[in-house]
């Protein structure tokens, strides 16, 4: 299972030098894939993040992960670390401690949101994703 992420934190759109190259765009919309403690971002350059999700605390509101990678677009290493998190009201549920994330399990990506800062060399930079809605 995959579920496709819209990341509302993108590069600004106005540069303030226009001498300088606009900013590449990085994960500004991408797939991710889960199964188990496994996690794979996907980005739209063909770029993969992978790491693992770890275990959830008891009583956790969120889930913490980590991936790294190579990416395409920028040329760099990249490290993102951020929690998965439901998204929306108490009715999305108030925690994720029930969830187990063990190798048969998947998470229901179409209700969580990313929460994450992705670093780049001495660059970091936010990532704040939902789901993309289905058309």
């Amino acid at each position: 299972p995959s579920q496709q992420f819209v990341n509302s934190a993108g590069p600004r759109k106005y540069r303030r030098n226009f001498n300088s190259p606009p900013p590449v765009e990085f994960l500004t919309s991408f797939q991710v894939q889960q199964v188990g403690r496994q996690l794979l971002l996907v980005d739209r350059d063909g770029s993969t993040f992978s790491g693992e999700i770890a275990p959830p605390n008891n009583g956790a509101k969120s889930l913490v992960f980590r991936v790294s990678g190579q990416s395409r677009a920028l040329r760099q290493s990249v490290v993102i670390e951020g929690s998965l998190t439901p998204n929306g009201g108490p009715e999305a549920g108030s925690n994720l401690s029930d969830l187990r994330v063990a190798n048969e399990s998947h998470l229901p990506l179409d209700r969580l949101r990313i929460d994450a800062r992705a670093t780049i060399g001495a660059e970091s930079r936010p990532i704040r994703a939902t789901p993309a809605s289905r058309q």
